[in-house]
């Protein structure tokens, strides 16, 4: 006999999705590529996030200029991994962000029906990039010398 919880088609459809939420994040693969949909560079990232057992998941983004909302979130991605004097300069690509880190807010998306009629179930969405991280201080070992020598 199988062992087995009986479970709603909405249960099974939300297994191994994060729940709704801000997580920590770090860039663990980063690929300049171009956009299927537009045919613009973008950026493919995939994000490694811990679920509340702190087993590692796998989220992918998708940072691009294709429309007001991708714009607004490569700004807040920039904002939340320290990343704003690049962004500025304008040098985000793959290599720039691959191991940066900040804050991410998740979301279920439904699933449904595509175009061509495939199901495709329930994912994590990216909601937004969230906090405004400092970036990392390069610190000069010439300003750590010091003349004042106690003898």
């Amino acid at each position: 006999m199988l062992d087995y919880v009986p479970m709603t088609e909405e249960q099974i459809d939300r297994l191994g999705l994060l729940p709704k939420g801000e997580y920590e994040f770090r860039v663990i693969e980063s690929e300049d590529t171009i956009s299927q949909k537009s045919g613009k560079p973008q950026i493919k990232a995939k994000l490694r996030v811990k679920d509340s057992d702190g087993n590692p998941r796998t989220i992918t983004a998708y940072l691009g200029t294709n429309g007001q909302f991708m714009l607004r979130q490569l700004r807040h991605f920039c904002r939340s991994t320290g990343l704003m004097k690049e962004y500025e300069a304008r040098k985000i690509c793959a290599d720039t962000i691959f191991g940066s880190e900040g804050i991410v807010s998740l979301d279920i998306g439904e699933g449904g029906i595509s175009e061509n009629g495939i199901l495709y179930p329930d994912k994590n969405i990216i909601v937004d990039f969230i906090g405004d991280k400092e970036p990392a201080k390069v610190v000069n070992k010439l300003d750590e010398l010091n003349d004042d020598i106690p003898f």
